[in-house]
């Protein structure tokens, strides 16, 4: 059973009181939160009161639903599109640009205006700047995959419900939000330069050019919207000089990026240019290099940990398997999954997780509550009270080290700041 608002708040207030690592974590999802609501107001303000308004005019009642569903269907089409050479590319293409989740999302704006009874209604209030009546903002910290507008798909949904309506009715498009903590832009490869001569003739406004002022200084946009995660966080990007002078604020990041960064900002590690690149690999190496029972077989990629990674994660110790019931506020979560038929000492695992801890969950002593940055849009049935999840907030997981499924073996680790 998921823990109540008011207790979750009253556990983030005495766990902030003791571990510094907990308060930077907290802090930042708060101050996301109320970023992201200002955003979206500020979506909603352009769309009921700016000039380009004067578009409606024309549009009313069924009209203004079809503009809109013309619009999202064209969307559509172009992520298709980029994905299908994505699928083919023979180099790189940063995760992120990989596992978009537009089409996703799109799709499901697209199914509302389709067959909702309320399709109309709805197109109105979003073109006229107001929202969803379903919708509503809580000015506390997520609790995840239990329907909290943050911590679900509802956020990013209403956000992207805004953004496409306000593209369907403007000249605006996706990098006009990229300061914003809602939206994002990432530089795409020149070898999507010949896709990018298509959408930018078809005019496409979330995949977008950015012309410079010579000819040639042209940047190639793949923008899509978030709610504070999106796989492989921001790696490997740079900023947008054509966009913003200034540094973004909020970028997106994925489970290990934020804890690496809340890690460096609470003085545990020292080292952001590092830690930036790290992902929950290299904390499960220095997990088992710094066991008690640690044998000399215990496999560690020397690639992925490396003597300077060892030195900047020198502060933090192993808690053994069996204390993981133990495990206390500013512990780092540590969850990874290993294929069955591997040792778990001896392999590289398929993939992983990773938080912070808040606290014990009091109504199950197995089970962690964790401050994380986690998405699976894709998992949503309210009716048996399921929801998707995107973004930052806190979520129950299983405190048991090793618990085994058809396809995988997962494990659960803790790390723990000699000061947290």
């Amino acid at each position: 059973m998921p823990v109540d608002q008011d207790t979750l708040q009253q556990l983030v207030f005495e766990a902030a009181s003791k571990s510094s690592l907990v308060k930077v974590a907290t802090d930042e999802i708060v101050a996301r939160t109320e970023a992201m609501r200002q955003d979206q107001l500020m979506i909603a303000d352009k769309l009921e009161h700016s000039a380009d308004n004067n578009a409606l005019i024309d549009y009313s009642g069924d009209r203004l639903r079809t503009r809109a569903l013309d619009y999202v269907e064209f969307e559509l089409r172009n992520y298709a599109l980029f994905d299908g050479i994505a699928a083919r590319a023979e180099v790189p293409v940063l995760p992120q640009i990989r596992s978009h989740r537009m089409r996703l999302m799109l799709g499901v704006f697209q199914n509302e205006l389709l067959h909702s009874p309320e399709a109309d209604n709805l197109i109105s209030q979003l073109a006229h700047g107001k929202f969803h009546t379903d919708d509503s903002f809580e000015d506390r910290i997520p609790l995840l995959r239990t329907g909290s507008y943050w911590g679900s798909n509802a956020g990013v949904l209403q956000s992207t419900r805004l953004l496409a309506t306000r593209f369907a009715f403007s000249g605006e498009d996706i990098t006009n939000y990229y300061p914003t903590s809602v939206a994002h832009a990432a530089l795409c490869d020149p070898l999507f330069k010949p896709t990018f001569d298509l959408l930018s003739q078809s005019k496409s406004q979330f995949l977008v050019r950015l012309r410079g002022n010579n000819p040639q200084d042209t940047l190639d946009c793949f923008g899509f919207v978030h709610g504070g995660y999106a796989f492989g966080g921001s790696r490997g990007e740079v900023e947008l000089p054509l966009v913003t002078d200034a540094p973004k604020q909020f970028l997106p990041d994925d489970c290990s990026s934020i804890v690496n960064k809340w890690l460096d900002r609470s003085g545990i590690t020292c080292n952001r240019r590092l830690s930036s690149t790290l992902t929950t690999a290299a904390m499960l190496y220095h997990w088992r290099s710094r066991r008690e029972t640690s044998q000399q077989s215990v496999f560690v990629d020397p690639a992925t940990y490396t003597p300077a990674v060892s030195r900047l994660y020198s502060s933090l110790t192993a808690v053994e398997p069996n204390q993981n019931r133990s495990c206390v506020s500013g512990d780092i979560f540590l969850q990874q999954y290993f294929n069955t038929t591997n040792k778990i000492d001896s392999a590289a695992p398929t993939k992983g997780h990773t938080g912070v801890v808040l606290g014990k969950n009091i109504d199950d002593p197995t089970e962690a509550l964790v401050i994380e940055c986690a998405r699976n849009m894709e998992i949503e049935n309210p009716a048996a009270g399921v929801y998707g999840c995107a973004g930052l907030g806190v979520g129950i997981h299983s405190t048991e080290s090793r618990e085994t499924f058809p396809d995988a073996i997962r494990t659960t680790m803790f790390l723990r700041p000699k000061r947290a």
